[in-house]
C-alpha cells in the first residue's frame, strides 16, 4: 500500500492495469458526492470523511483519447456487481484524499510534499 499525488496515481493504476491485467483498490472518502465527481470539481466544503476502499478492475479508451476507468464499490451492491466508469478527471476527484481529512491520512504524503494524495494497492500476481 503506499500513497501518490491523484494525478500520478491515475496514471498509475491505467498503466498497472494495461500492463498486468490486475485490479487495484484506493482508500477513498465515500463523502465525496456524486454531483461533485460528476462536474470534475474539487470538493471545498464537505461532512467529515468516511474512508473506504473501492476496486478499479478494468479500463477504457474512447476514440478521442479519453481515459475511462471501472470502479467497483465494495459498499454499494449495485456498482459492484455493474461497475461504473468514470471519465479519468472525475476519478482523479473521487480519489483526491481532501485537506480536511483525519491527520493520519496527511501524514506520510505531507513529509514527501505531496498536498493531494492518493492511496492505492496495486494487485500483482494470479
Amino acid at each position: 500500500l503506499g500513497f501518490k499525488d491523484a494525478d500520478d496515481a491515475v496514471n498509475e493504476i491505467w498503466n498497472h492495469i494495461k500492463n498486468y491485467k490486475q485490479p487495484a483498490a484506493v482508500v477513498i472518502d465515500s463523502n465525496i458526492s456524486d454531483y461533485m465527481v460528476n462536474s470534475r470539481q474539487a470538493p471545498s466544503w464537505r461532512a467529515a470523511p468516511t474512508l473506504h476502499y473501492i476496486v478499479i478492475r478494468g479500463i477504457w479508451e474512447d476514440e478521442r483519447g479519453d481515459r475511462y476507468y471501472r470502479v467497483y464499490d465494495p459498499g454499494d451492491e449495485e456498482s459492484y456487481t455493474q461497475g461504473r466508469f468514470y471519465h479519468r478527471e472525475s476519478f482523479k476527484v473521487l480519489i483526491t484524499m481532501p485537506s480536511d481529512s483525519p491527520e493520519w491520512v496527511y501524514t506520510y504524503p505531507r513529509d514527501r510534499g505531496i498536498q493531494a494524495p492518493s492511496y492505492r494497492l496495486l494487485v500483482e500476481g494470479d
